[in-house]
């Protein structure tokens, strides 16, 4: 990766967070390096989305969702 993208604890961190436990602006400081990080940076950025997709999915399985709502989910 270049120099300054996710270099320290803190910012690897935030790949770890919820979205909606971001701020804007925190956010927009993982999010945005990272899309200038080229094929590692979307990489990551593919993970990350994943995990939060996953959170949301199983989220709505707990509140008794059945499978079709599960199967629509986004």
């Amino acid at each position: 990766m270049g120099a300054g993208v996710l270099r320290g604890r803190k910012d690897r961190r935030k790949l770890l967070r919820n979205r909606l436990d971001l701020s804007a602006e925190q956010f927009a400081k993982m999010w945005n390096p990272l899309l200038g990080e080229g094929k590692i940076g979307q990489t990551l950025l593919t993970a990350w989305i994943a995990k939060e997709s996953l959170r949301n999915l199983l989220a709505l399985a707990r509140t008794g969702a059945d499978r079709h709502q599960l199967g629509h989910a986004h």
